[in-house]
């Protein structure tokens, strides 16, 4: 019994499953793109900007912090004078 006829139907059959999963997915792709496509030309968003006290990451607001701290010890006197035209 040869079994090479045999193992040519099985990586036919493998081939032509790869073949309808590719197409599939390519239609999946399409499809999620038209509607990224809709929501765009509505201006539609599908996430709003969080608000509040609690809106901002920890690690951000460290990061903000850390960065005037910065801003105010390397210009002191430009930071004394931003603040004062400001009153």
């Amino acid at each position: 019994m040869d079994t090479g006829p045999f193992v040519t139907e099985i990586m036919t059959i493998i081939g032509y499953v790869m073949i309808f999963v590719g197409v599939y997915k390519l239609f999946q792709i399409a499809s999620v793109l038209g509607e990224i496509k809709e929501s765009l030309k509505n201006g539609q968003r599908g996430f709003a900007a969080p608000s509040g006290p609690l809106a901002s990451d920890t690690a951000d607001a460290y990061a903000e912090s850390l960065l005037r701290a910065v801003r105010e010890e390397a210009h002191p006197v430009e930071h004394e004078t931003a603040t004062s035209d400001r009153d």
